[in-house]
């Protein structure tokens, strides 16, 4: 029984060595030049509170001083941006397909984006609670569906 103990106990050690040895910190000069470029042009003057890199699939996850979080894969694509309290950027909706941005303002005017996610058929945009939804758009932005949270 006791031999039992330590191999579990031991396993489960290992398991969170494996868990959290999967993100590192890293400083904002190991960030892709898109991803700085990204940052800059749609964050201007705000602080880079964090960057951390998954050592498994190699994202950047990094978090602004204003609550913002936006992850970047590998090459320094944006994949996932979230916005805590601020309202989302003009200049990012504006880089997304018009279709799916007129969409939301015209559907949902009396929710805020919260979360867009680049998904490998096209977005996904997450409204604010307490009514949030999850809005799936194709790459051109045509709407596929919605689904309650």
């Amino acid at each position: 029984m006791k031999k039992i103990k330590i191999v579990s106990f031991s396993l489960f050690l290992f398991g969170m060595m494996v868990f959290f040895g999967t993100c590192t910190s890293v400083n904002t000069d190991s960030l892709p030049s898109s991803a700085k470029a990204f940052l800059n042009k749609h964050f201007e003057g705000i602080e880079i509170v964090s960057v951390e890199q998954d050592a498994m699939n190699r994202d950047y996850e990094v978090r602004l001083e204003n609550g913002v979080e936006v992850t970047f894969e590998r090459k320094g694509n944006w994949e996932e941006i979230k916005v805590k309290k601020n309202p989302f950027p003009e200049s990012i909706l504006q880089t997304l397909p018009q279709q799916m941005v007129n969409y939301v303002k015209t559907n949902y005017s009396n929710q805020t984006i919260r979360k867009i996610e680049r998904i490998s058929y096209g977005y996904r945009i997450t409204t604010n609670k307490p009514n949030n939804v999850e809005l799936t758009f194709t790459k051109q932005g045509a709407f596929v569906k919605e689904e309650a949270k």
